[in-house]
């Protein structure tokens, strides 16, 4: 009688099943990081643009999140200050997004334009 080799029929279901999980992990979770990374390359162009008050800070953002259909946030949450001559844009947001039945995962985004990526710390 010879030995079988290769793998049975659970190891393969088991395998499938992981793979299946990550994959809608990541479709559930990826569209919440594209547009994270939206809403950071938003507030780099408003930078950029060179808006000089809070008001043209926030109606050029304003204009980004029409453009491109951002829904976590708006113009009233960011956090805008000055250092020196340069305008620190900055925002922080949670994010839930549903898993299945009642298994969710939170994420916090924050994003800023300050150098090194640390936003000054609010006058007081």
């Amino acid at each position: 009688m010879k030995n079988q080799n290769g793998m049975g029929f659970l190891g393969i279901f088991l395998i499938c099943a992981a793979i299946v999980l990550v994959a809608v992990g990541g479709m559930k979770i990826g569209p919440s990081y594209l547009e994270f990374f939206g809403l950071k390359d938003a507030i780099f162009k408003v930078q950029a643009s060179g808006a000089t008050s809070v008001v043209d800070v926030k109606r050029a953002f304003e204009k980004q999140v029409e453009i491109n259909n951002f829904k976590s946030i708006g113009s009233t949450d960011l956090e805008i200050t000055r250092d020196g001559n340069d305008m620190i844009i900055s925002f922080a947001y949670p994010k839930k997004i549903h898993m299945f039945h009642n298994v969710y995962v939170c994420i916090d985004f924050a994003a800023t334009t300050a150098p090194g990526g640390v936003a000054p710390e609010p006058p007081k």
